[in-house]
């Protein structure tokens, strides 16, 4: 059936997973791999850089915010639509322009809508 039916979707947001993950991020016992003693060009050959991680996780902790990334997502017109067995998820925003020429954003692996989501209006 090529007839595919788009369905409006809305991301979820749980406080309580965002607090079990902020817990985990808190734990002392959390194990971040030590730096290896590594040339600066070599620091990512054998997987996260150590420095980016530590500061990832120091961003997680204390400032990051889960909510506001899916409300700002949430914001846009968010469908789900089944593709060859696949639920593909996309935003549609269309322009009031006249003769405005359709520009289509793709992401790929690993990446997210986010990406765009400064570009979108």
């Amino acid at each position: 059936n090529n007839n595919k039916k788009k369905k409006e979707f809305t991301i979820p947001f749980s406080e309580v997973e965002e607090e079990k993950i902020r817990e985990l991020l808190q734990d002392e016992n959390l194990r971040i791999p030590h730096q290896q003693q590594q040339e600066d060009g070599e620091k990512w050959k054998q997987g996260t850089n150590y420095d980016v991680l530590r500061d990832v996780v120091r961003h997680w902790r204390s400032a990051y915010s889960w909510k506001k990334v899916v409300d700002t997502l949430n914001g846009f017109n968010n469908f789900k639509v089944e593709i060859n067995g696949v639920n593909m998820h996309f935003i549609e925003e269309k322009t009031l322009a006249k003769n405005a020429i359709p520009l289509l954003l793709l992401h790929g692996w690993p990446g997210s809508v986010w990406e765009f989501h400064e570009l979108i209006p």
